[in-house]
């Protein structure tokens, strides 16, 4: 979001959730689709035709534009005060902690600001004293943004008021609950993404690598604060349930083996060789500075991090969801749900949702099976081989061909500078369930976009590079650039809208793939798409069923089963939703919600439907929640129609 409180932020700075972190740690194709075709007869089939139909045939209120809709009148003069206020924010947010300013920030002088120095961490403080302290901060920060309400602003201003506002509330709501916050999860944990991190730390002269080597040196003294954190948690209640606690100290193992040939001595040691502005000898005494900092700092803070959780085993107080925890259903519905779908919907109108579009894919299955078998019987025999020619490619060619061939419903911004690299052998080791990543560049440099590809995961390439690529989180992200948003708006992290859009915009590019061998490519590209919507329903349905209705493993066993997957795997979802709760929601539940703004406005505008306007109030509306986005769309309906 753009502006946690302060103290989660800086917990939070090691464990970035950025672009690069947030895509492809596990993939829902692992749990396809079961059904056989021996199994498919006409008594499946409820609803014939196309995947959305169940928006039409379900009487769904928030499909219909609102007549009453009365648009925000705006200034042609920038709120001059508020503009301060803005900038001042932006400072506070990018000063606190050397990683939100080296990801941040290319030139401090374009912004009259200088790195901290020396680099820091910022104040990790967690104790119940600072936490007091941070709650009446951001209350009084939330004050003073309410206090422009209703005052004369230009439409950029009022939208970022909007947005600011419902980021507040939503950190506000965190700091009451704060306890529920673990640092430590298998997906989202410090001891998971503190790796990629420090490999993505920017080079850009002495100084950056001068401030990563203190950074490496200084992690113990961080992780020591949030080790004191955390056993206040544990002596609350909130202590990890076992089997994630046994993935954790796994993590963590993988880090500490071998600690003189650690991935992370290896990659920097890479990075270093090619930095031109170094000496050879320069070189030399910088990998043994680096060397040092990470056998007397990382490794020291991932075995402080793996005792801590060593000792939090058998202290669990709950067996299951969040919602066993006392408040622990009230939490997940008004933050976790909020942040990671980045929706305000109650949940269970979102399972109502979840589970009419599930059954629509499965109908979609049905309906296809029946009208094109052959489509089908392809589709089911190639399952493992459907993108086998993207995958023979190189990770640019297939770039290029959907920047330069598949983008006729999105608005044009030019060729996209970027680079692609694989990831080294150690790094794809110690990603094994990373098939890609975006790292987006600072907000002041357009230039720099990079892909990066799991070698050893090199498969559905043209969905993945879709998504991280065009017209998913790159363009996205160079498209929001290009309208020179103000600053505040660009440290932006609303993984509800980022990744429904990936996943939306790369679900749909399977319509532009020319499948082999068949004639049928529009039905094999709907069963691609309907297959890969299931597995991460799958996902984020469970998720739901598990920390707010409280499933059991039996539970998910026979919803798996009644779904046509194999409910096998039910013990492993269960452990992946409750270690990290929310997670899928960012991708299952928010490309819904992507396609369901498209079906309201395709319903308002009938034929004056545009997809390329309609794609382009949504990137310039940039990263936000979605009901904030739902006004910019009214605003446009009434507007256009």
């Amino acid at each position: 979001m753009i502006k946690k409180s302060k103290k989660t932020a800086v917990v939070l700075a090691v464990a970035m959730v950025l672009s690069f972190s947030s895509c492809g740690k596990a993939d829902p194709d692992d749990f396809e689709y079961g059904q056989s075709i021996s199994q498919l007869t006409e008594n499946d089939i409820f609803i014939a035709g196309n995947e959305n139909d169940w928006m039409d045939e379900n009487d769904d209120p928030d499909l219909d534009y609102d007549s009453d809709f009365q648009p925000v009148e705006y200034s042609d003069t920038e709120n001059k005060e508020f503009e301060e206020y803005l900038t001042d924010m932006f400072e506070e947010s990018v000063m606190e902690d050397t990683f939100s300013y080296n990801y941040t920030i290319l030139d401090g002088a374009h912004y009259g600001l200088a790195a901290p120095n020396p680099a820091t961490y910022g104040d990790a403080d967690m104790s119940e004293e600072a936490i007091e302290k941070e709650i009446k901060e951001t209350k009084d920060d939330y004050d003073e943004l309410m206090k422009f309400e209703g005052q004369p602003m230009t439409e950029e201003e009022y939208f970022t008021w909007l947005c600011l506002k419902s980021d507040f509330e939503l950190s506000m709501y965190q700091n009451d609950n704060i306890y529920f916050y673990e640092p430590f999860s298998p997906m989202r944990g410090i001891q998971e993404n503190i790796g990629t991190n420090f490999t993505e730390y920017r080079f850009d002269d002495k100084q950056d690598v001068e401030d990563y080597i203190l950074l490496m040196k200084e992690l113990p003294g961080y992780v020591e604060k949030v080790v004191e954190y955390e056993n206040i948690r544990v002596e609350k209640g909130y202590a990890m349930q076992d089997m994630s606690c046994d993935e954790v100290i796994e993590q963590c193992d993988n880090i500490l083996k071998n600690p003189e040939e650690s991935f992370l001595i290896l990659e920097f040691n890479n990075k270093i060789d090619e930095l031109d502005f170094l000496t050879d000898a320069e070189k030399e005494d910088y990998k043994a500075q680096d060397k040092e900092a990470v056998l007397n700092g990382m490794i020291p803070a991932m075995k402080m991090i793996r005792d801590c959780v060593s000792a939090m085993k058998g202290k669990a107080t709950v067996s299951g969801g969040i919602c066993q925890y006392e408040g622990g259903k009230e939490y997940y519905e008004n933050y976790i749900v909020p942040y990671f779908a980045g929706t305000r919907m109650s949940v269970d109108e979102m399972i109502k949702l979840m589970d009419e579009w599930a059954e629509a894919d499965v109908n979609v299955m049905t309906e296809v099976y029946m009208s094109s078998p052959e489509a089908y019987n392809y589709f089911a025999t190639n399952l493992d081989k459907l993108f086998e020619e993207a995958d023979s490619r190189e990770v640019s060619e297939n770039i290029d061909i959907l920047m330069k061939d598949c983008m006729d419903e999105y608005p044009e911004i030019g060729t996209i500078p970027y680079r692609t690299d694989y990831l080294s052998d150690v790094m794809s080791d110690v990603q094994e369930n990373t098939l890609a990543y975006y790292v987006s560049p600072a907000i002041d440099d357009e230039e720099h976009n990079i892909i990066k590809v799991n070698g050893n995961n090199k498969e559905d390439l043209w969905v993945t590079l879709a998504h991280e690529g065009c017209p998913g989180h790159m363009y996205q992200n160079a498209y929001f650039q290009s309208t020179n948003p103000n600053p505040i708006r660009a440290t932006a992290d609303y993984l509800g809208y980022q990744e429904g859009w990936a996943v939306y915009t790369s679900y749909r590019m399977m319509d532009y793939y020319d499948f082999k061998d068949t004639e049928d490519d529009s039905a094999v590209a709907r069963l691609c798409r309907v297959n890969k919507e299931l597995g991460y329903m799958l996902y984020g349905r469970i998720d739901l069923g598990v920390n707010y209705e409280g499933w059991t493993k039996e539970d998910i066993a026979s919803y798996m089963s009644e779904m046509g997957y194999n409910g096998e795997y039910a013990e492993e979802l269960m452990n992946t939703v409750i270690g990290d709760p929310g997670v899928y929601l960012s991708y299952s539940f928010s490309q819904l919600m992507m396609e369901r703004m498209r079906k309201k406005v395709e319903n308002a505008m009938g034929e004056e439907f545009d997809p390329v306007e309609y794609h382009k109030v949504i990137l310039e509306a940039g990263p936000c929640m979605f009901e904030d986005l739902e006004f910019k769309l009214d605003e446009y309906i009434y507007e256009n129609r």
